[in-house]
């Protein structure tokens, strides 16, 4: 059975690892992600290895994605979607900017952000990084949204899996902390989202993540309120205080209009109420 995966990093994760499988019994034959292509996709290995593909599964791309879009993909090949594994209560202060940093630091601290814009000098960021109220009844909502958006996509055909009550039951056991951002799951997940896949594909399952360390931990902050010093950047430990001024660094190689626009619109801006 030969699979291609077109995804996030989590389906690349997912196929690096079932690649240590025998091709006979499962052949990756693509899982390089949209992301690390769109400067320049190698088009042809591409679409050639995907025609080789018994099943290609996919998680969903809009049109802003181009030729990697699914709905564009679609008209060329089957595709079978998978969930895009999100947590909007987990993390909430990282996300990506609109613009890239030539540093190629990806997951931004809105938090950091919000102080940066505000003209707070960089020395005070580790004292005054908690000092922010978090509307917990918006994540709330948020959380639950995402739920039935899982739900809903599978009860209308568009996944072919439910990931609403393994996400639930999750954080209902271990609390937001089963991602360590909004997109990056816990092994744990990963597992059961290769699960889907090789199940789907030819019927069994893998633990390819079990007794690993964690895979998906490019970026973990603190948690916002909980006094938290410790702070995982391009998965190397550096603690709060450096993270201020990694991120201060990026912040003053890009233009403020830019950045203010980015952290006016950011889902964090939508759950705190300033600073206090």
């Amino acid at each position: 059975m030969k699979i291609a995966l077109l995804g996030n990093c989590q389906l690349q994760q997912i196929g690096q690892f079932l690649m240590r499988i025998s091709k006979e019994e499962l052949e990756i034959v693509w899982y390089l992600p949209p992301f690390l292509m769109k400067n320049g996709a190698p088009l042809v290995d591409f679409y050639a290895s995907l025609e080789t593909a018994d099943k290609i599964y996919c998680q969903f791309h809009d049109d802003a994605w181009g030729e990697f879009a699914t709905l564009k993909l679609s008209k060329y090949f089957d595709l079978l979607t998978v969930p895009t594994l999100e947590s909007p209560c987990s993390s909430p202060q990282i996300n990506y900017l609109s613009i890239e940093n030539e540093f190629n630091i990806y997951d931004i601290d809105y938090r950091i952000l919000e102080l940066y814009i505000n003209g707070i000098d960089c020395s005070r960021v580790e004292k005054l990084y908690h000092d922010i109220h978090i509307n917990g009844d918006l994540i709330l909502e948020k959380t639950n949204e995402a739920i039935a958006k899982y739900r809903n996509r599978f009860l209308n055909g568009m996944l072919i899996s439910d990931y609403s009550e393994m996400y639930k039951k999750s954080l209902i056991e271990f609390g937001p902390r089963i991602y360590h951002t909004h997109n990056h799951p816990s092994n744990v997940h990963l597992q059961w989202l290769s699960n889907v896949i090789t199940g789907n594909a030819n019927g069994k399952h893998y633990p390819i993540f079990k007794d690993l360390p964690e895979i998906l931990v490019d970026t973990v902050p603190p948690v916002i309120g909980s006094g938290e010093l410790n702070y995982i950047i391009k998965s190397r430990p550096v603690g709060l205080s450096v993270a201020a001024k990694i991120y201060y660094t990026i912040f003053e190689s890009l233009p403020r209009e830019k950045l203010l626009c980015d952290y006016e619109k950011s889902l964090y801006h939508s759950y705190t109420s300033g600073i206090n």
